[in-house]
């Protein structure tokens, strides 16, 4: 069984006295923010229209801040709901457009229709006819473990997918769309299922590119690929690109889809592969297997361009994250550039680094990724890994991943290696020993509505730069993550690792699938120290859960090692501006309400007796919990408790077997203790003591008037985490049984 080590210590500095309450001054808050953000972040052709600036009919507008509701995963925590057949919602346009980008959420396994219509004037100009499914979406996570299908104590995520086409109508002609035009959204299936926008980005799709001089065409004879006949392209693009680079050519993919059937395994030297534009080619990969498809570079690439495509893949599936199914993966060499790309549905968008024994190792250097579009994959979003260096990602939007949205790591990776010896199927491990990954830089690039990890994380390193970035609306994780949680080089070689002049806006979590509270800037060791890092001059929006936090002690101040310098905290009171967005919607019935109260009650009402059986179990097994060979886990850090615990402290959580052991989960009474500044304590050593029973709901003990040693046995204690009036505090919690009469 593989556990986790829980956060020991989570240390969140609210920063109270530097919070700074302004007041609304734009209309909507897509305004507000687009002022705030401005010369943060990537320039991209799209307008973006959120769905609560629209105007709805029949439609409901969501918000919420509570963590595992649908709501935490939408841009601002809010979408639109189109509750029924005919609901619908309308933009004006601001801006001239012929393409659009369609941001949604289903229930898992549903489908359902809409028609987007165009009105000039008061005339109709075009309709078009969009169905929808999200068979590419959903996932729940417990912990470190993403899984296909939900089980106990898991939380939903990746509810939210993305639709992008041309805006022609049922005939096929597109349609230009011109300032003032108006776009309705309208649900046209009869289905009971949720269905809900969260936003549209509206744009000017350029015309295809032709195929450029010196080049060879996929459609050429003799490769002869045929776009949109739903047939394997993958011999025609190889035997192309063999002889494209064996004849200095470029090699182009024109207007279309083209398939593939399996991963594309290249080599490419000194050459160029372009299509005919993010909107006109697309790759599609059609295997859902392990390993089955995107791009993989042989170490014997080097100087390869990279443009002018969109890449998307059947995976339904991170396969216990081991999916090995990444957009773009493998080494590049020197000098690579990948640009105006639009990579989504695979595990990672895009992934760096060799995986071979030492003496074998090659190495990406000065590559870059820019002006592209990476979002919705299982995974990261972009991972430079196993030594790269003088690599960076600029320019680019980076939404909607499963784990950090761009990251650099410098692992000692260790892989799993199946091969057939004399026709024998074996599996052997080796260690990669790569070189750390150095100078890596992420420039200007908008990071949002990541559903798992960080929105920006080093992993180690030396002399990286992340600056420039927007981040926002992480809400399962930080902005921005410096850690050494993973076995590898670290920090130890790192000069100057420089983190300025970001903008991180709504980031942070209560919960980090371990039930640890992450701030907006996040920092966390285990196998190595912080070394030598500059936080300065950034600047954080509405941070829910403070400025910084850490696994260990760190002064708001810093630390001869981290520099925290000049980070702005401002909170902004956006309550009158949801009000006022509110009125452009059909409230809910009372017959909808009461609906919706019925279904929290029975929810409420399900939850306690769940709680009831757990406590009786955990009265049956007693004190002896530990003493029957069973292995018992605390649930929410997965550590083992030993035999000679006190189970009075915890809470029974379930049993399962497994190699014919029973497994028996445990949670903390800790959990069900609520401070308060009423409540007396003692002090020892300067850290506050608060006294408690074991009972299955802790009851507060008062110091006045209780003999502890005459009238009560000891427990035990640990530690809590309090967020008092004076600011967060740790402190301990003394538990008493009271003794028979």
């Amino acid at each position: 069984m593989k556990f986790r080590k829980q956060l020991t210590l989570l240390l969140t500095m609210t920063g109270l006295g530097l919070l700074s309450h302004g007041t609304a001054f734009a209309e909507t808050r897509t305004e507000l923010w687009t002022k705030e953000s401005h010369d943060y972040g990537a320039k991209l052709p799209y307008l973006r229209y959120e769905a609560e600036e629209g105007v709805g009919s029949d439609a409901v507008l969501k918000h919420s801040t509570t963590y595992d509701e649908t709501e935490m995963e939408a841009s601002n925590q809010s979408y639109v709901q189109l509750t029924k057949e005919d609901s619908s919602l309308r933009f004006t346009l601001k801006k001239a457009a012929n393409a659009m980008t369609l941001r949604f959420t289903m229930p898992e396994n549903a489908s359902g229709e809409l028609e987007i219509s165009v009105e000039r004037n008061g005339e109709l100009l075009g309709k078009k006819t969009l169905e929808l499914d999200n068979s590419s979406a959903w996932q729940y996570v417990k912990e470190n473990d993403v899984f296909d299908e939900k089980i106990a104590g898991s939380h939903s995520r990746f509810r939210f997918d993305e639709r992008h086409f041309l805006l022609e109508n049922d005939n096929k002609e597109l349609m230009e769309l011109e300032e003032g035009d108006v776009l309705t959204i309208r649900r046209t299936d009869k289905k009971a299922d949720e269905l809900g926008i969260d936003f549209i980005e509206l744009e000017e799709a350029p015309e295809a590119k032709g195929a450029p001089s010196n080049s060879i065409s996929i459609t050429d004879a003799p490769y002869s690929a045929v776009p949109n006949d739903g047939q394997d392209d993958s011999k025609a693009f190889l035997d192309a690109l063999k002889d494209a680079d064996k004849e200095n050519k470029t090699l182009y993919i024109p207007v279309g889809t083209f398939d593939f059937d399996r991963k594309l395994v290249i080599s490419a030297t000194d050459m160029r592969i372009t299509g005919a534009g993010i909107w006109h080619t697309q790759l599609h990969f059609t295997s859902e297997e392990q390993a089955g498809g995107g791009i993989e570079f042989l170490d014997s690439s080097s100087n390869v361009e990279m443009d002018n495509l969109y890449m998307d893949s059947e995976l339904k599936s991170r396969f216990h994250q081991e999916a090995n199914y990444k957009g773009i993966a493998g080494v590049l060499g020197e000098n690579s550039k990948l640009h105006d790309l639009w990579l989504e549905h695979f595990e990672c968008g895009i992934w760096v680094g060799d995986y071979v024994e030492a003496d074998k190792m090659k190495y990406t250097k000065n590559l870059t990724v820019s002006n592209s579009r990476i979002r919705n994959n299982f995974a990261d979003g972009v991972n430079f890994a196993q030594g790269t260096k003088n690599s960076k990602v600029q320019n680019s939007n980076i939404r909607g991943n499963g784990d950090d949205g761009l990251a650099t790591f410098a692992s000692k990776a260790i892989v799993k290696i199946k091969e057939k010896v004399n026709g024998v199927e074996r599996v052997r491990y080796i260690h990669t020993k790569s070189k750390p990954a150095e100078n890596n830089a992420f420039l200007n690039n908008t990071v949002e509505l990541t559903w798992r990890a960080a929105g920006i994380a080093l992993h180690g390193g030396a002399n990286h730069c992340i600056e420039g970035n927007l981040v926002k609306d992480i809400t399962s994780g930080s902005g921005l993550r410096v850690s050494t949680v993973f076995p590898g080089y670290n920090f130890d070689d790192n000069q100057n690792i420089s983190i300025k002049r970001n903008l991180l806006i709504q980031t942070g979590t209560d919960n980090d699938f371990y039930g640890n509270a992450l701030a907006s800037i996040h920092f966390e060791k285990l196998y190595g120290e912080m070394k030598k890092i500059q936080v300065t001059d950034n600047r954080l929006i509405n941070s829910p859960h403070g400025k910084y936090s850490a696994n260990f002690y760190i002064p708001e101040e810093g630390t001869t090692e981290i520099t925290l310098r000049n980070n702005e905290v401002k909170n902004i009171d956006l309550e009158p501006m949801l009000a006022e967005e509110e009125k452009n919607f059909v409230p809910l019935s009372e017959e909808e309400k009461l609906a919706e109260e019925q279904k929290k009650e029975e929810e409420l009402k399900k939850a306690e007796e769940q709680k009831k059986a757990a406590e009786q179990q955990a009265k049956h097994e007693g004190e002896q919990s530990g003493h029957d060979g069973a292995l018992n886990i605390e649930l929410h850090d997965q550590e083992e408790i030993p035999v000679t615990a006190n189970f009075k402290l915890y809470w029974f959580s379930g049993e399962t077997e497994e190699n014919g052991r029973t497994v028996r989960y445990w949670v903390k009474k800790l959990e069900g203790i609520h401070l308060d500044e009423s409540m007396e304590y003692s002090l020892e050593d300067g850290t506050k003591v608060f006294n408690f029973t074991p009972d299955d709901i802790p009851e507060y003990i008062p110091i006045s008037g209780t003999a502890f040693e005459e009238d009560y046995y000891y427990e035990g204690e640990d530690w809590i985490r309090w967020e008092s009036p004076e600011g967060v505090q740790y402190v301990k919690i003394r538990y008493w049984s009271p003794k028979e009469a």
